[in-house]
């Protein structure tokens, strides 16, 4: 969990640069200072992002990129319909507002899962109300943080929930959840921070543990096998036109892996020696890479992560980017 006491505003960056037009949601300590730096950079700041603490989360309607949905740390859910421009709270029902992860149904848009610091709430009219959707998950405090959420593009009522330690799945839309990790490896401190199904066989998962490393599960959760110790993972992909390619990203380093998890290399040429967790990719699967530090810089890179380019003047910490579906240009 981030801290969530420092004051943070959040501004809309459109940059143009040799890749094109990008537009990204930063999360700002001082407004003032990015728009100084933006100036500096000959970047245009056209807008601001949801007030009312970090944006943990976002997700983009898939029938229509204008509508952007985001996750805050302090107060809950706020849904934009005009590509970030501006921002509608929409947390009717919303116990906790602490959100720190967000799915969209890719075949029912309006169906929206938010996880919070105490369990999973479910909107099925685009976020205009919430309703409890915990049945069968921890309720202790700590335990019930729920750190990510991911669906099945193949059975959209089939959700998978992250939390510390365990894993947990719904094939109801949420109306019940059984835990599906048990392994020795994952201690009790292990938060399962990053979820990826392999788009073109769902039944296969990895699961990015935040103090431990990363498991793979071919049955749909069934069973799990560790692919990766050591390092800390907080964000794991698939690439969409290639799913034996996987990319991982932890605190200093990105690692790419070309048979499925089987042998990784460092992907980092041009990038900092820092902390890299903010992760996103082109989901057209052409090569392009997009990842973001704490310091709030963020890079792009157009060949499958080989070298990095930066995009952005230097803001506040960055904790989630995310791609627009139809403009490849577009990264929030």
């Amino acid at each position: 969990m981030r801290p969530s006491g420092t004051e943070r505003d959040h501004s809309r960056l459109t940059s143009t640069l040799a890749g094109g037009t990008v537009r990204i949601l930063l999360l700002l300590l001082v407004l003032v200072n990015l728009a100084l730096n933006a100036l500096a950079q000959g970047a245009n700041v056209v807008g601001g992002g949801p007030p009312g603490g970090a944006v943990e989360a976002m997700v983009v309607d898939p029938r229509d990129p204008a509508t952007i949905y985001a996750g805050t740390d302090r107060s809950g859910v706020f849904k934009s319909t005009d590509f970030g421009k501006s921002w509608t709270a929409i947390s009717t029902g919303l116990a906790n507002l602490a959100v720190y992860s967000l799915a969209i149904d890719p075949v029912n848009p309006a169906t929206l899962y938010a996880g919070t610091s105490t369990g999973v709430f479910k909107s099925a009219n685009g976020g205009r109300s919430w309703a409890p959707a915990s049945s069968g998950l921890p309720k202790a405090i700590g335990m019930s943080f729920i750190s990510m959420l991911a669906i099945d593009p193949s059975s959209s009522r089939t959700v998978y929930a992250g939390t510390f330690a365990r894993i947990f799945k719904t094939i109801d839309g949420g109306k019940s959840w059984t835990a599906v990790v048990s392994h020795p490896f994952i201690t009790q401190t292990s938060r399962f921070a990053g979820l990826a199904l392999d788009p073109s066989r769902p039944a296969t998962l990895y699961a990015a543990a935040s103090d431990s490393g990363l498991l793979k599960s071919t049955d749909g959760g069934r069973h799990w096998k560790v692919i990766r110790t050591g390092a800390a993972v907080e964000r794991v992909l698939v690439d969409p036109n290639d799913s034996a390619v996987i990319y991982t990203s932890g605190y200093g380093e990105i690692l790419r892996s070309g048979d499925s998890g089987k042998s990784w290399s460092r992907v980092t040429s041009g990038l900092p020696q820092t902390v890299s967790v903010a992760l996103a990719m082109d989901p057209r699967g052409s090569g392009t890479l997009f990842a973001g530090t704490f310091e709030g810089r963020v890079f792009k890179s157009t060949d499958r992560g080989g070298t990095w380019v930066e995009l952005s003047p230097a803001a506040s910490e960055i904790n989630v980017l995310l791609t627009d579906p139809v403009h490849s240009e577009a990264l929030y």
